[in-house]
């Protein structure tokens, strides 16, 4: 079973696909925070380039050879097929497509499962919130929600090894009347269970797993984001400094004022539009007025780097 993180309930009504950065940061582990960094710089002056590239040295974490060691073990979504991912969930659907499809609806539910890319899609509107008969419930424990999430993953033979800990949290709808400025009305709707994929202790962007559990612990939406992982055989990691540099030229573009702050985390990204992951730090940039994200890669090609 998996160890939870205990998380504050929040109000929200938005989509499970809403989990983001900031909330995928807080399921680090300890490990891995220890590699994010800050450094804030108050006032309302320009700043330097090189001043810049001295706050990226503080932020971001450094690396190593072993950076290049990732592996994974292998693309559990090309296993799948729509009878088996019916029966882990416990649901059914009459008229199947052929094994070869990416799509099936039925009646109450629909599937989309591209083996290739490693994305899969579920749900079932039978089984979503119903206010007749789920306004007064309340939602089922976190560890029973675990217990659920870690059964299913099993299941799909989702490698535990490349599972981070997972965040737990509440989707709450709320109401009031039209005028008030306070709630009167609270409903618990789903426990939503998010889980970023990890290789190599780092995270894998845009590769996580997100799960709707309804008040009858079913699960009523499911989204698996598995693409293949591979490292690029033909890179080099790039010096820190002409990474600390290529950083500080694109925040430069912004017209960055003292007031900056920086946060940083290493992670494997795919860059390009070919099929390899890339080491990258990942750069969370607070500087007014805008907030921005910032993907810096490590590395170079072996052409690149030899014709350094």
């Amino acid at each position: 079973m998996f160890n939870l993180i205990k998380l504050p309930h929040i109000i929200t009504v938005v989509l499970i696909s809403a989990i983001g950065f900031s909330n995928a940061s807080q399921a680090e582990s300890s490990s891995t925070k220890d590699l994010n960094r800050e450094l804030t710089l108050v006032g309302n002056n320009k700043i330097s380039e090189s001043e810049i590239i001295r706050l990226l040295d503080k932020a971001v974490p450094r690396w190593s050879h072993t950076i290049l060691d990732a592996r994974s073990d292998g693309n559990p979504i090309a296993k799948l097929d729509f009878n088996f991912i019916l029966d882990v969930l416990n649901d059914q659907m009459s008229n199947l497509p052929p094994e070869e499809a990416t799509q099936a609806f039925g009646k109450i539910n629909a599937i989309n499962l591209n083996k290739k890319t490693g994305k899969f899609r579920y749900v079932n509107r039978e089984r979503i919130w119903n206010f007749e008969r789920d306004s007064k419930k309340k939602l089922i424990p976190e560890r029973n929600v675990a217990s659920i999430v870690s059964k299913l993953l099993t299941e799909f033979q989702i490698p535990k090894n490349e599972l981070n800990r997972p965040i737990i949290r509440s989707q709450i709808a709320a109401g009031a009347k039209v005028g008030s400025k306070q709630l009167q009305d609270k409903f618990e709707m789903y426990q939503i269970a998010y889980i970023q994929r990890r290789i190599n202790g780092l995270s894998i962007l845009q590769s996580d797993i997100k799960v709707a559990i309804n008040h009858q612990a079913q699960v009523q939406r499911l989204s698996i984001d598995w693409p293949e992982f591979k490292l690029d055989e033909q890179i080099k990691l790039k010096s820190r400094r002409s990474v600390l540099q290529s950083a500080a030229k694109e925040i430069m573009l912004q017209d960055p004022d003292s007031d900056l702050v920086i946060k940083s985390k290493l992670a494997y990204a795919k860059i390009n539009d070919d099929n390899f992951h890339q080491p990258v730090a990942v750069l969370a940039v607070n500087s007014l007025p805008t907030p921005y994200q910032l993907i810096i890669k490590l590395t170079d090609s072996v052409q690149e780097y030899e014709s350094e």
